[in-house]
């Protein structure tokens, strides 16, 4: 509604506002420029405060006429053209600059008079300095199409073309600061900071920027407090307290001014929490601004413009004195303000005193140079392009807007250019305060690029970082939002995302640093964690040796049973007498048998191969058929004698052998059918989530379950026929309770074998569950068929 109600009375007589400051700094000529730039503070109560502002803005002020005369003094720039100037306060404050920007937009300047505003004939506008006061001149200005250039505005919101279609700036969008931040913020690895931004277009507008960056990194914000204007000290210590209650966020982003940073840093002395912070700060507030704080800056890091002073503007500078400087209406105020003194006639102050003494170069003073000679080059450029004999109807607002937009030429603190968004480009300086013997001094580390938008270059090793104890080193603070996993745990993300929770590792996972972050990891085939957690070792294997304590148990019991079975078959072979005629070759095939038998089982403690495993895929089975066959055959002849009555044969000797024979055949021809398709191989068995490798025999499932089978059914026909055989007279079959025990015993190690071995995973255990039981087969058959005989015939007993 404002600007409606502008737009219609602008042709009228505007009333001056009472509280508005009529003092204007001028130089008449052909063209002119209107400049807004701060020379007192802001006042909450009126438009503008008496209090004068400091050396710099002074220096920018100063700048940009001393540009106007160096123009006015060339022949190369606007030849036979005298450029002008009206500078006008806008008291750092919106609606003031707003009141200014209404001076040149007036086209009646019929009155002259304090009650009224004054009009001025501008060709463009220099200004504002704050990105909000330039937002409302650009807005209004951009209605009558006055170009707007700014040498320091850097408000994201300012690139909107849309909005501020005549608005363009010597540098580019915050957008630009804040990737320079993010990269320092990479660069040092922090993931989680907190922002304090001001109320207006300039910190909202970089703090979106920021926002989005840090979100698009996968970084977090711990804390993001507005700073506003004028706000009591009970305020400012809760925006602390609130950066405190984050307690690992410990980098802190100040996208505000110099006034708002005092009042941050006072209110960190109440709160006692000097060192506690490590500042990043912007282009809205610098070191030397704040004497008397530079304890809390140490080490802190400042993104702001790179320039090189402007020796020749300096030394004229300094060289300011009272009298010497009548031209600047708002001197007078400022030497009283420096040398605490007031001018009159009665006046002790010193007319001759200069800047000399304590004067700090300026990098703005260049932009603000360059802000002015942008503005002539454009004209120059115009005018030379038109065929009018008057210069001021060549100049009109769109057509100087687009050759101000088309410059590219080398100012005072690099290239001047502009985009498509009438935003210009710079390089960036990353500053560090440092302690220097009794004082302080600031260093430039580091330099960004806006054509690469990466580091030229960035010595951290210039930093001096202070810890919350107030030591300092080389070390950057850590800022995370969680603390850092030991060994042997992993980060698990959560919310936020560059949050998380540290999870321990599995048995069988080590944890390994990736990304930045501790994961966990799975530790290769056959490998343990060790103790620290951090990398694996192999696991000792486990396996069946004679090395070990049970191996060479097994294979004591091994060779005695051999020793046993040998002298047995000594005995048998010397006195056949012992040994029933009609099953004699049975019993010498059953004693070799068992004798050969027992020699392979030695393959079970001796480290596994692809030999040593046929070995036992083939002894096993044929163990318990050499044995079960013959036995077979006995148990059925035994049998057949009590069918024919107790007093005949069993089946003649000539049917023993074939019988024998085809039983066993069955058996051989089953283990080589089957091996030709299955593989018999010794496996290394890893158990996932154990510390155990083990090297075994993993015996073919198909060819073991199929022997393991048969010779089932052997031994339940062997029952059968023991079972229908249990009543014979013992003087006609003297060796036929044996045989029943046998069979019983037999049984009883079957079901635990079955239940032993199919229920163990362990491919050990079952190799010794395989070994027992081939001992005790062996051993059961050989002691209750041929041991009692020999001890009857060496000792026979009386009665």
């Amino acid at each position: 509604m404002l600007l409606v109600f502008l737009v219609y009375g602008i042709n009228c007589d505007i009333p001056h506002p009472s509280d508005l400051p009529t003092v204007l700094y001028s130089q008449k000529g052909d063209l002119n420029i209107g400049i807004i730039v701060p020379m007192h503070y802001s006042s909450s109560t009126s438009m503008c405060s008496p209090n004068i502002r400091g050396l710099t803005n002074f220096q920018k002020a100063e700048a940009m006429a001393f540009a106007v005369k160096e123009i006015n003094d060339r022949n190369d720039i606007l030849p036979n053209t005298t450029l002008g100037f009206y500078m006008l306060d806008d008291c750092a404050k919106d609606t003031t600059a707003m009141a200014r920007a209404l001076h040149f937009t007036q086209t009646n300047s019929g009155r002259h008079d304090e009650d009224h505003l004054q009009a001025y004939n501008v060709v463009g506008v220099i200004g504002a300095e704050s990105s909000r006061n330039s937002v409302q001149i650009a807005d209004l200005l951009s209605l009558f199409q006055i170009p707007v250039i700014s040498y320091i505005s850097t408000s994201p919101a300012l690139s909107d073309k849309d909005t501020y279609p005549y608005f363009s700036r010597i540098v580019p969008s915050d957008s630009l600061q804040m990737s320079v931040l993010m990269d320092i913020i990479i660069k040092f690895d922090w993931n989680y900071v907190s922002v304090v931004y001001e109320d207006g277009s300039y910190g909202y507008g970089a703090y979106k920027v920021f926002d989005t960056l840090m979100d698009q990194n996968k970084k977090c914000i711990a804390v993001a407090k507005v700073f506003k204007k004028r706000v009591p000290d009970e305020d400012v210590d809760e925006i602390i307290n609130g950066l405190i209650s984050k307690s690992r966020a410990r980098i802190v982003i100040l996208i505000v001014t110099t006034p708002d940073v005092k009042r941050i840093f006072q209110s960190v002395t109440r709160l006692n929490r000097e060192g506690y912070f490590t500042w990043l700060g912007t282009d809205g507030w610098s070191f030397k601004s704040l004497t008397g704080y530079e304890k809390y800056m140490q080490g802190s890091l400042l993104v702001g413009f790179y320039g090189t002073y402007v020796e020749r503007f300096d030394q004229y500078m300094k060289y300011l004195t009272p009298k010497n400087s009548t031209h600047n209406p708002w001197f007078k105020e400022f030497f009283e303000k420096r040398l605490g003194c007031t001018y009159g006639e009665n006046s002790s102050c010193n007319f001759d005193e200069n800047l000399l003494e304590g004067y700090l170069p300026s990098v703005l003073s260049g932009f603000a140079m360059d802000a002015v000679y942008a503005f002539a080059r454009g004209l120059h450029n115009m005018i030379q392009n038109c065929r009018q004999t008057e210069k001021r109807k060549c100049v009109t607002g769109h057509h100087l807007l687009q050759y101000v937009r088309d410059l590219s030429f080398e100012g005072e603190h690099g290239l001047v250019s502009f985009d498509k968004n009438g935003d210009g480009s710079v390089t960036y300086s990353v500053k560090t305060l440092r302690k220097e013997n009794a004082g302080y001094s600031q260093e430039t580390i580091g330099l960004w690029d806006t054509f690469s938008r990466s580091f030229i270059k960035l010595e951290a090793s210039r930093i001096t970082w202070k810890s919350e104890n107030n030591e300092y080193g080389t070390l950057p603070p850590i800022s995370e939002c969680s603390e850092f996993c030991k060994p042997g745990f992993q980060a698990v993300k959560t919310k936020p995302q560059c949050c998380w929770y540290c999870k321990p590792c599995r048995v069988n996972e080590r944890s390994l640093e990736m990304n930045k972050s501790m994961t966990c990891v799975v530790c290769p085939k056959f490998y343990w964690p060790d103790d620290t957690k951090t990398s694996c070792k192999v696991i000792p294997v486990t396996d069946l040796s004679y090395s070990q304590i049970l191996g060479t148990v097994l294979t004591l019991i091994v060779t005695i049973l051999c020793i046993v079975i040998i002298a047995l078959l000594s005995l048998s072979v010397k006195n056949r007498k012992t040994i029933v005629h009609q099953n004699r070759i049975l019993t010498y095939f059953i004693i070799i048998a068992n004798l050969v038998s027992c020699g392979s089982i030695i393959a079970f403690v001796v480290p596994p191969s692809l030999f040593s495993c046929s070995l036992i895929q083939f002894a096993f089975p044929m163990n318990f058929a050499i044995n079960y066959c013959p036995f077979l055959v006995k148990t059925y002849g035994i049998f057949e004698m009590i069918k024919n009555n107790n007093g005949q044969s069993g089946p003649e000797s000539g049917r023993v052998v074939p019988m024998f024979v085809l039983l066993l055949l069955v058996q051989v021809t089953m283990f080589i059918t089957l091996t030709r398709t299955h593989n018999i191989f010794t496996k290394s068995n890893l158990r996932q989530r154990y510390k155990y490798v083990e090297s075994a025999c993993k015996l073919d499932e198909v060819g073991f379950m199929a022997s393991l089978s048969y010779n089932l059914i052997l031994l339940f026909i062997c029952i059968y026929f023991t079972v229908r055989s249990k009543n014979v007279d013992a003087s006609l079959v003297r060796d036929s309770k044996f045989n029943n025990i046998l069979v019983y015993l037999s049984t009883v190690f079957w079901l635990g074998f079955v239940v032993s071995y199919f229920t163990t995973t362990k491919l050990v255990i079952q190799s010794i569950i395989l070994c027992i039981m081939m001992l005790a087969n062996s051993a059961m058959f050989v002691g209750l068929l041929f041991i009692p005989r020999i001890l009857e015939r060496y000792f026979p007993h009386e009665g």
